[in-house]
């Protein structure tokens, strides 16, 4: 399991969220507001934490959904 913190722009708190495999892309639901936050690959800015592989979650951890593991490259 993955975890980071991340600086959410919907309520300006700080969530820690998880994810089965590390995400480049990903959205979360905000706890305190309950709306769908996303965070694209390309604007890691609201990363306050890196993604660190973990045995146990955190309490209150929020799962990430939609995450996308694997970028998409253009030739």
């Amino acid at each position: 399991m993955w975890e980071a913190q991340i600086a959410c722009s919907e309520c300006d708190a700080t969530h820690q969220v998880h994810a089965e495999l590390k995400p480049r892309a990903f959205s979360f639901e905000c706890p305190a507001t309950g709306a769908a936050v996303n965070l694209p690959f390309h604007d890691p800015s609201r990363l306050v934490s890196e993604w660190r592989e973990v045995d146990c979650l955190g309490p209150g951890s929020i799962p990430a959904s939609t995450a996308e593991t694997r970028g998409k490259f253009e030739l």
